[in-house]
């Protein structure tokens, strides 16, 4: 009868540590997904948000310096990768350089031009002041 006894507690002991494991392991689990689905919906609602930087994309740029004062002319294409936002206007920043590479200026400008989703827009011909009389290049990116 002991040895009926000891074996049968043992068992029941063997028992009670395998549920309790079960239990830390599902708890463990479930943090784990919990923690994941937080991650997910943060990147979802950061991706939600508009944000020309991310979405806008320069196609193509051309720019042109005039030979009678210091202006200059800028053309461009840019295309929407966004598949939730369209935009009304297109904030840019033309930066300008020395012919050693240095820059020596820029001017922000907003474009009030509607680009959709997924479409692509031509700007033609956008007239901004050269910074400096010696500027030799220029370049464009989009900002916020």
């Amino acid at each position: 009868m002991k040895k009926w006894l000891k074996v049968s507690l043992y068992s029941l002991g063997s028992l009670v540590g395998v549920i309790l494991i079960g239990q830390i392991n599902s708890t463990d689990d479930y943090i784990k997904t919990t923690l994941l689905e937080k991650q997910q919906k943060a990147v979802v609602s950061k991706n939600a948000e508009p944000n020309t930087q991310r979405d806008l994309v320069i196609n193509t740029f051309r720019w042109q310096k005039s030979e009678q004062d210091s202006t200059g002319y800028h053309w461009f294409t840019v295309h929407n990768t966004s598949k939730r936002h369209s935009y009304t206007t297109i904030p840019v920043r033309f930066s300008y350089y020395s012919d050693a590479g240095e820059e020596v200026g820029y001017v922000d400008k907003v474009i009030d031009k509607a680009i959709k989703i997924g479409e692509t827009v031509q700007v033609d011909k956008i007239e901004t002041a050269l910074p400096d009389q010696h500027t030799d290049g220029a370049d464009m990116e989009i900002t916020k």
